[in-house]
């Protein structure tokens, strides 16, 4: 109950949570829209800045929409892999109770085994006991009637004795002797029976007690049964509801799998959606840039034109009261031959033109026209769609208020196939929008096209318009040289930028109208994505609160299963403890058991030959003692001579019958111990052998408590083991010893080995230069006995030079005789101190070959030793592993039993504690149950307000949605009609200015002609006036003879003169065209200059004209 109020607890929190958020950001949204609402309250409000501002509204909310999308569906996958993780670890827990259920049932049939095996031990050994009783007393019966008859044979021999004491008084002391052997041998009898009576005492009480014990076991494993029932039943409950976790598992894997599947495929959705909108909103961002930009642009040449209208409307006005003044000269010049028929040519193309133009108006308009009525039809579509949506979003909003809790989780599925209805209906409403938007584009398209075509042709048209203004000029330029070349130029070029303007103007209107439709389609897009946001978002809520839910449920499940599976394994545990105890004391009984038989055996069997059995491991042990076999003070230490045996691991003791087998085994096996270590190993052997019998008499004595004297046990074999491993380590010690020393005499034996070979080889040459020298002595004296017979016989005539040469030679072998026999008796010499130093050595090698023999003999017996050392080793680890086990089972067995008593005192404490916990987390569940009851009725409560005011400020926000677009359709609307006038009155300023300037012109070119026209009437008046004041001819012949000229020549250069004179007077008339043309050609040509020229030349028309008054009064007066 309180894990279900707190889940619900926590379930309002988060709703209030996301409710507190939602007024948050719908305040937020309420503050954005007011500002926007006062920004466009002002006179003139900035559109691109509010716009601007709705757009970053819109990014900033789409992010943070992500990024809650994003973090819910992180924490989802967290979830997911904390429950899976939960889910495998739950299972590895319940194959592993599995198993220990399984342990523990074979381990209670092999405890049922044992029991049944102990019941049959202890009736056989209960009939052994009553054998042992019936051998007992016929026992003490045969010794009776021995001794009666000893008593008896006594009285035969004391009878005979009689008759015989001279020859039986050195018996009698024999006898006397015996016979008191004999009674003490009764006596011990006797204290033996008594000490057997006391024993079956005991072990009759033990009997007794043990089978109350037999009976309190009975009744346990009776217990044990029942516990072990109860555990099936628990072990088949729990598969049970393993099984339904499993299958629950399962269906939520199932569901997981198929919210995957719908969250991927939406995430590919709105992935592929966000990409390709973020593309479009990009692109729409560069060219509502432009847009801008272009805007601006013509909203500066809008003020720039307004400037210039204002001013032409001035110009205009103050020129219409200087034509009135000018209509007569106008009419003057147009009365002229040739300049009438050029213009009234130009005017005829300026008709053609302004009728061309005035198609092209229409035309234009017609398609302006046409796209509105198109751009209409859309508007009322995308209003229709928008209360459509508008309707389905209010349905939806009045399904979530009255949807229950309970009632969502029954109707789950139907659920889903309204969403998937719903979705696949918005999915069909988006592609007839797409399509719609294909079909607009298309129709923009064909427009275009259209317009280009239009503008092709007209290009064409304004290219046959000007080849025939060329023709026209050309056939103007040949019938006359005048300056109205210049004023058709300018009039071509002025229509040639009213016509660039123009077009400018139109393409621009066009690309305002496209984007507009553009932005208009973009909100409504804008609009359906924010609405199917809204959608999947809700959508993901109701997902997420579901599994929400489903999780709760699923964790309550896991918490409920865990709490069984903990009591199990409670349950099995104290099973196996009660199993452990019972499996300890059988084991008790068991030993108790075998001891006491073992000692009645002994007890029986060894009764009557009981002193020889002493006297004879007296003596063996004293034979033992005094054996000395080895030689030179060495000791016959064999491995198994002092070996000891165990007959039980709860008894022990030492076996002379097996000691002797041993050494008749072996016996061959000694140990080269030096006399000086023989007391303390003595002395270690003792303190073992008198270990053993205080070991021995302590378990006699103290049968009640094994656990000591097993330490006691394991202490001397430590101890042993210890001697063992000292023993070992001086016999490898030693034995590295000898090896060192073998290998020095072997390094000795072959440093000799190479000096004997090196002293042979000497002696070999040396026996081989006393056979040279002996040879070469040979020779010698043969060659003395051929000179000794050559001189006698040359001793008759002896020459001069021949003795003396002998007797060199004599001296010489003299010398070499010396020489050779000096060398021989240091030969012999060296040979006799060789052959000294051989036979040393021969001496030396015997020696050390004895060595060698001796130390080989003592490493094959330290390796006998070693081995021996060895297996006793691993006897003695056998022995303590064994004891190791025994002493950890019986300290298990102890640990066991005290824990088990603690247990079962803490579980009934723990019950105790648990119940009166229980029952006051009953009451206060129940009080903690109502005052949550009251809480979610008042939060009920306040969660229908606060939706109810949810959707009054939904309603609010779409109110104030819809009058925010009204107003901006009403702006947009007046903006597109104050434009329309705006260009109306521009095309009207343009014609006026058009109409002003060809005015300006013609008036210009008709002063200047006026004026030349004057210039050349005083020309022609003076030439006159000097023609008639001309000189005689005979001034003309002087004149020429004093020139050298001809009286022709002297004519032309007085017309020349005159030419020059014309021409400087035509110079600035054409200035002054070109001045007032480059001020017409100003962007915004000055009133004041034109008027300044105008009126120089009206000035100077006057002065000329008075000049030809002048000259024609003067004229008149003289004629």
């Amino acid at each position: 109950m309180d894990s279900e109020d707190n889940e619900r607890v926590l379930l309002l929190k988060e709703k209030l949570m996301s409710l507190s958020e939602e007024l948050a950001q719908c305040q937020a949204d309420k503050e954005f829209v007011w500002s926007l609402w006062k920004r466009l309250q002002v006179a003139s409000p900035d559109l691109t800045q509010a716009v601007s501002l709705a757009v970053e509204r819109e990014k900033q909310k789409a992010e943070n929409k992500d990024r809650k999308v994003l973090e819910i569906l992180q924490a989802k996958d967290y979830r997911i892999q904390e429950l899976e993780q939960k889910v495998t670890a739950e299972e590895q827990e319940i194959n592993k109770r599995v198993q220990q259920l399984r342990g523990s049932e074979e381990e209670c049939t092999l405890m049922k085994k044992e029991l049944a095996a102990l019941q049959h031990r202890l009736g056989n050994k209960s009939r052994q006991l009553k054998e042992a009783r019936r051998q007992a007393q016929e026992c003490e019966e045969e010794g009776r009637r021995a001794l009666q008859e000893a008593r008896q044979q006594l009285d035969a021999q004391h009878s005979a004795s009689q008759a015989e004491l001279e020859r039986l008084r050195d018996q009698e002391a024999v006898s006397s002797s015996r016979v008191k052997n004999l009674e003490e041998e009764v006596f011990r009898s006797r204290q033996d029976l008594l000490e057997a009576q006391s024993r079956s005492t005991a072990l009759s009480l033990q009997l007794s007690s043990v089978e109350r014990e037999r009976a309190d076991n009975e009744q346990q494993l009776c217990q044990i049964k029942r516990e072990l029932q109860d555990l099936q039943c628990l072990y088949k409950q729990s598969v049970e509801h393993a099984g339904e976790q499993a299958h629950l598992i399962q269906q939520l894997e199932g569901l997981n799998l198929d919210t995957q599947r719908v969250l991927r495929s939406q995430e590919e959705a709105h992935t592929a959606d966000t990409v390709s909108y973020q593309k479009l909103y990009s692109e729409l961002s560069v060219s509502y840039q432009a847009l801008w930009h272009s805007q601006e642009q013509l909203h500066q040449r809008e003020a720039a034109l307004s400037m210039q209208l204002s001013q032409r409307d001035q110009q205009i006005q103050e020129l219409q009261a200087q034509l009135q003044s000018f209509t007569a000269a106008a009419g003057h010049c147009e009365d002229s031959g040739s300049p009438g028929g050029s213009s009234s040519d130009g005017a005829d193309s300026l008709e053609k033109r302004i009728q061309q133009l005035q198609e092209l108006l229409a035309f234009k308009t017609q398609e302006n026209e046409d796209l509105r009525k198109a751009h209409a039809k859309h508007h009322d579509r995308l209003r229709v769609i928008q209360t459509n949506y508008k309707t389905v979003t209010e349905r939806l909003k009045e399904a979530e208020d009255t949807h229950d809790l309970v009632k969502h989780k029954v109707q789950f599925p139907q659920d889903n196939e309204g969403l998937w209805k719903e979705l696949f209906f918005y999915k069909e409403e988006n592609r007839k929008l797409l399509a719609d938007k294909a079909n607009m584009e298309e129709e923009l398209n064909a427009a275009l096209d259209r317009i280009a075509a239009q503008e092709i042709q007209e290009d064409r048209r304004e290219a046959a318009q000007e080849l025939l203004f060329r023709e026209v000029a050309e056939e103007e330029v040949t019938r006359s040289s005048t300056p109205i070349k210049t004023t058709m130029r300018r009039v071509e070029e002025t229509f040639k930028k009213i016509e660039q303007l123009q077009s400018q103007m139109v393409s621009l209107e066009s690309e305002i109208l496209r984007l507009r439709e553009d932005n208009r389609a973009l909100a409504g897009e804008r609009g359906d994505l924010q609405a199917r946001v809204q959608m999947l978002q809700q959508s993901k809520e109701a997902e997420e609160a579901r599994a929400k839910d489903e999780r709760n449920r699923l964790i309550s499940q896991m918490q409920s299963f865990e709490r069984e599976a903990k009591e199990a394994a409670k349950a099995a545990a104290q099973a196996r403890r009660r199993l452990l105890k019972l499996r300890q004391e059988l084991g008790v009984l068991r030993a108790e058991r075998d001891f006491h038989r073992s000692s009645a055996r002994r007890k029986v069997n060894n009764k009557a030959p009981r002193v020889d059995a002493s006297s004879r491991t007296h003596v063996l042990s004293t034979e033992n003692r005094m054996d000395s076999p080895a030689k030179d003070d060495w000791e016959d230490m064999s491995a198994d001579s002092e070996s000891e045996d165990f007959s039980d691991s709860l008894e022990s003791r030492y076996s002379a019958r097996t000691r002797q087998a041993s050494r008749k085994s072996k016996g061959c096996r000694y140990m080269l111990i030096c006399p000086i270590d023989r007391p303390r190993e003595e002395s270690q052997t003792r303190n073992i052998q008198f270990q053993g019998a205080s070991m021995q008499k302590m378990r006699r004595r103290k049968t009640s408590k094994p656990h000591s004297a097993l330490r006691q046990h394991l202490l001397s074999l430590q101890q042993q083991v210890a001697a063992l491993q000292a023993d070992r380590q001086a016999a490898q010690q030693l034995a590295t010893e000898h090896n060192h020393r073998q290998v020095q005499t072997q390094v000795q034996i072959d440093s000799l080995l190479q000096q004997l070979n090196a002293s042979k080889q000497l002696s070999k040459k040396q026996a081989c230069e006393l056979a040279g020298l002996e040879q070469q002595k040979a020779s010698l004296q043969m060659e003395l006995e051929q000179w000794r017979r050559i001189r006698q016989q040359t001793s008759l005539n002896p020459p001069a030079s021949e003795p003396e040469r002998l007797q060199a030679q004599v001296k010489q072998l003299t010398q070499r005789l010396k020489s050779a026999s000096s060398e021989m008796s240091k030969h012999t010499a060296a040979n006799k101190s060789l052959r000294a130093q051989l036979d040393e050595r021969d001496q030396t090698l015997k020696e050390l070959h004895e060595r060698i023999g001796v130390l080989e003999r003592d490493v094959t017996m330290k390796r006998q030793l070693v081995e021996d050392l060895r297996s006793r080793l691993k006897i003695c680890q056998d022995s303590e592993r064994s004891h190791k086990t025994a002493t950890e089972d019986l300290e298990k067995k102890i640990k066991s039993l005290s824990d088990e008593s603690t247990n079962r005192k803490a579980l009934v404490d723990s019950l105790k504690r648990r119940l009166t916990v229980a029952t006051a987390e009953k009451t206060q569940q129940e009080t903690s149950s109502r005052k949550l009851k009251e809480e979610l009725q008042k939060k009920e409560q306040r969660v229908s307000v606060l939706q109810a005011r949810i959707g009054e400020r939904d309603q609010a926000m779409t109110e104030l949605e819809q009058t925010a677009s009204q107003q901006m359709h009403a702006l947009t609307e007046q903006s597109s009609q104050t434009l329309e006038s705006l260009q109306r009155k521009l095309t009207l300023a343009e014609s006026q200015l058009r109409q002003f300037h060809t005015f300006i012109q013609a008036l210009a070119n008709e002063l200047a002609q006026d004026v030349q026209d004057t210039k050349a009437r005083l020309r022609r008046k003076k030439k006159s006036t000097k023609e008639g004041n001309k000189m005689s001819k005979c001034s003309l012949v002087k004149a020429a003879s004093i020139l050298n000229m001809s009286e022709t020549d002297l004519v032309d250069m007085l017309d020349t003169d005159e030419c020059e004179e014309a021409f400087v007077g035509r110079g600035p008339d054409t200035d002054w065209t070109e001045h007032v043309q480059h001020i017409l050609q100003q962007q915004i040509p000055s009133a004041g200059l034109l008027m300044d020229a105008m009126l120089v030349k009206m000035k100077e028309g006057k002065v000329l004209t008075e000049e030809l008054a002048a000259l024609t009064a003067a004229v008149s007066k003289n004629a």
